[in-house]
Formats: C-alpha cells, sequence, structure tokens
C-alpha cells in the first residue's frame, strides 16, 4: 500500500486517545480553531496553508472551515473527507461536495438519508483508544466494588435514548443479576437488577468482570444514532452484546460475530437472546469466535485499521 501524502486531519481537539507514535508524520492534526481564525483574519494565508496538502479529513464539522474547504475543494484539487459519525451533521450540499464520507455506523444513516450512498464508508473507532483502558489501579476505582470480581452478572450501560423497560420485563423470568450503569430512572421491582450510576473508569471494570453486556435502544424519537462508545467499550474488552436490531450500530456486531440483535421493543426476542448467551457453550462460543478474530484481524485493535481505511477510500476518490 502507497503511503497517502500531504494529509490534513482537523479536529476539535488534537487529544484523540492515539498512543504517541501510531499516526504517521504524513498526517498532519490542525485544530479547527487554529483554521478559523485564519479564515477570519486571513484568508490568502489559509489558502496558501491547504495547498500544501493532496487530502482532507474533515474530522469534526465547523460549518465555515467545512464550507469553505467544500468549495474550494477543486481550485486547490484535493481530495475531501467528511466524518459524519452518526445523526448526518453535514448538509446535503456538503456530502455532495464530499468525496467520501466516514461514519461510526452505515446502516442508520442509510435509513435516514436518500443520497451520498455510494460515498458511505464505515470508519471503525480504534478499540486501544487510551479511553478504553482499563487501569484497576486508579485511585478512582481502586478496591472500589471488589465484591463483582466473584459475581455472575450482565450488564447494560448508557444514558441516551435507552429503553431499560424492555430490559426489565426481559429479565422478568430470568435468574441472573443485572448491574444498569446510569443515570436514568429505571423502574424496578426486581432485586436482581441493580441500577447504579458510576464514572467512566469504574465501568470499564464492571464491564471486564460481566459475562456479557446488552445495549437496549428506542430509536422512535431521534434520528441519531446512539450507543457507539459503549459498544466500543465492550469490543474493547472482547465482551460479546446484544444490541436493538437496525438501531444504527448494527456494524459494530461485525456480521454476527460479537453478539446478537433483537427486534426492537420485542421483550420477548430480548428474553430469548439473553437465555442464548447465558448457556455457558453458547457464551464460549463468541468469546472463542471473538478471539479468534482479532487474533486473525489484529489491526481492529489498533489505530492501523483507521489509517488503512483512509488509505483505501482516499484510493477510491481517485478511481
Amino acid at each position: 500500500m502507497n503511503e497517502v501524502n500531504n494529509t490534513l486531519i482537523t479536529l476539535s481537539t488534537q487529544k484523540l486517545g492515539w498512543k504517541k507514535g501510531c499516526i504517521p508524520n504524513y498526517f498532519d492534526m490542525v485544530p479547527n480553531s487554529f483554521l478559523r481564525t485564519l479564515l477570519k483574519n486571513e484568508k490568502n494565508k489559509l489558502i496558501e496553508f491547504l495547498k500544501k496538502y493532496k487530502y482532507i479529513y474533515l474530522y469534526h464539522r465547523y460549518s465555515d472551515v467545512s464550507h469553505f474547504i467544500l468549495s474550494n475543494k477543486n481550485e486547490l484539487n484535493q481530495i475531501v473527507i467528511i466524518h459524519d459519525p452518526s445523526h448526518c451533521q453535514y448538509s446535503k450540499w456538503e456530502r455532495e461536495k464530499a468525496d467520501m464520507i466516514s461514519c461510526w455506523c452505515t446502516q442508520y444513516i442509510k435509513n435516514k438519508i436518500y443520497d451520498s450512498h455510494n460515498k458511505l464508508f464505515f470508519m471503525k473507532l480504534p478499540l486501544n483508544n487510551s479511553y478504553f483502558n482499563l487501569n484497576e489501579d486508579d485511585i478512582k476505582i481502586k478496591n472500589i466494588d471488589e465484591h463483582i470480581k466473584n459475581e455472575k452478572y450482565i450488564l447494560s450501560i448508557g444514558n441516551t435514548h435507552r429503553d431499560y423497560n424492555i430490559l426489565v420485563n426481559a429479565l422478568e423470568n430470568i435468574n441472573i443479576k443485572c448491574y444498569i450503569l446510569t443515570n436514568n430512572k429505571v423502574i424496578t421491582n426486581n432485586p436482581n437488577i441493580i441500577v447504579k450510576t458510576t464514572n467512566h473508569e469504574l465501568t470499564l471494570k464492571y464491564i471486564k468482570y460481566s459475562l456479557f453486556g446488552i445495549i437496549p435502544m428506542s430509536q422512535t424519537k431521534t434520528n441519531q444514532a446512539h450507543g457507539v462508545t459503549v459498544a466500543c467499550e465492550l469490543s474493547a474488552m472482547k465482551k460479546p452484546f446484544i444490541i436493538t436490531e437496525n438501531c444504527g450500530i448494527n456494524d459494530y456486531l461485525m456480521n454476527g460475530i460479537f453478539g446478537l440483535s433483537y427486534k426492537e421493543k420485542n421483550v420477548d426476542d430480548l428474553n430469548d437472546k439473553i437465555k442464548y448467551l447465558l448457556d455457558e457453550n453458547n457464551l464460549n462460543n463468541y468469546k472463542k469466535n471473538i478471539e479468534n478474530f482479532y487474533k486473525e484481524n489484529p489491526i481492529y485493535l489498533t489505530e492501523q485499521d483507521f489509517i488503512n481505511t483512509f488509505y483505501e477510500k482516499c484510493k477510491e476518490s481517485i478511481i
């Protein structure tokens, strides 16, 4: 694979959690604030600055910067890829002008927009991002909730557009402890369901010692896809998970290797899927499949997958 030289990545922050040295030196990561200052005060200098680059990856959208770059990309002979994570941040005009569109979850976006399908590609979050790393010696969690190490439990996490009512109902006749880590109010009389709030570090600790995770989503009131971070946290810890069908993060099941999906609001279907994964043989098969997947595809644990995907899409946009 030939290196993609002179690539500019625009960011709202340069702290993506990537390990030092993993991003090649031919990637320049520049804060949008720098570009906005040039655009406002010294537009000619901005044009000269952009001329250095063949490829521009608009990782975070700032409308003024994005509009300027997309408007001038032909004149500057540049290939521009925009990152539209999960909920169509960019306008139809911007999607039409862009050469390619990366996103965290292709399926849901394809269901919500009716243009640019041929430009969309799935960009998986790097799973060794420091945000997903667990340090049990961290003072925030050391010696806290140590009891979970000796417990058998399943886990559900998150706040936004979660349907915990269906999870509570699905667990009604299943004898398994379930921790729900959320700031949401969850009504239940089931003594096996423990609802609590945790910090991020403690959440990772709960993931590590769990059997598997459940991400019950409700998409009826949103045009966004949620649950990506939790899916990545579970994937990084090599834990199987169950998610709502067609909720926008089905890409993270990696064609069923990482888990199962259930029909939205279908209590019986979720109940069946939970029972299926609670079967020791089934659970062990999923764990083996995940281990084998990472052995065969080690780049999914690293930033190299992100970079390789970017390379391929740059080449496709040239062709």
